[in-house]
């Protein structure tokens, strides 16, 4: 190790002075990104991220060791929420009360005025907060079955103030400030991700099981099923399944919408009109692999 130190540290030189002359040839002005967060003690960690094209907001949540950055001199680890807007820092959040959990999950609602968080624990934490200033509005805690995985979209704010959250099989809609909550499950699917219309009136449940991706469109009010459709997943687990997968909703109108997921390189479309009922799908495998 004492051999390699002295060479990393003039490559480590050479390099900060290529990218030193590199800016220099650059246009006045700081990129937009990347941004540095954290310090210099210990590490900082971003575990998930949530962007609203309505009012700019990016939001980036996960945890620090950094005592810098907590702002004690403790050695532990602390969930932190950090906003910006218009590439600009606006604010920051440590939670020292959550000492050594992570916060794993964030959406931003659509409107972009305020965004939830959600702790990895099954002693679940969900904190609602204003995105212009990362004021608590309200939280609530329960126990769910299985910890927050961060590859996984399975969190959503509602414009009603409502929450829902995927809980493996279990779909969960809570509002913060009741103690009852509805409840769906899906049994043997687990759920990887959320969405709803733009209307909110439907909500979008993608589930993985044995070679089996699975859209279930439910009524956001009564989570009655609209309808199901299954198709053949080359993805061996759930947590495979969620490293790849991406979803997206295209709406001609309000009762026609166009859903595509997509599983690595498999691209899945699934063409609904709910009035009168109409489903048509298609599939597209790309025969080469992405990023190269």
């Amino acid at each position: 190790m004492q051999a390699i130190w002295p060479s990393f540290t003039i490559v480590s030189i050479l390099f900060s002075l290529i990218l030193q002359r590199s800016l220099q040839a650059c246009a006045n002005g700081q990129a937009p990104f990347p941004k540095i967060v954290g310090g210099t003690s210990l590490n900082t960690y971003f575990d998930q991220i949530d962007y609203n094209q309505v009012t700019d907001h990016l939001v980036a949540v996960g945890n620090t060791n950094d005592q810098g950055v907590r702002g004690d001199a403790s050695s532990a680890f602390s969930p932190i929420v950090i906003a910006y807007q218009y590439n600009q820092y606006k604010w920051g959040k440590i939670f020292p009360s959550m000492i050594n959990d992570n916060i794993y999950g964030v959406n931003i609602n659509r409107q972009g005025t305020r965004l939830v968080v959600s702790n990895y624990d099954t002693n679940r934490y969900l904190i609602v907060m204003d995105i212009t200033n990362g004021n608590v509005i309200a939280s609530t805690q329960f126990t769910v079955s299985v910890y927050y995985d961060y590859y996984r979209r399975n969190l959503l704010l509602l414009e009603d103030g409502k929450i829902v959250i995927g809980d493996d099989t279990r779909i969960i809609q809570i509002a913060p400030s009741s103690t009852s909550a509805t409840t769906l499950t899906l049994s043997g699917y687990s759920t990887i991700g959320l969405l709803s219309n733009t209307a909110q009136s439907y909500l979008h449940v993608y589930s993985f099981a044995a070679n089996i991706c699975m859209i279930t469109v439910l009524d956001m009010v009564s989570f009655t099923g609209i309808y199901q459709y299954q198709a053949q997943c080359a993805s061996t687990s759930a947590d495979d399944l969620a490293k790849t997968f991406q979803s997206c909703i295209f709406e001609t109108s309000a009762t026609a919408e166009t859903i595509v997921f997509q599983e690595g390189t498999r691209f899945f479309r699934v063409h609904n009109q709910y009035s009168p009922s109409l489903l048509t799908t298609s599939t597209v495998h790309a025969t080469t692999t992405l990023f190269g």
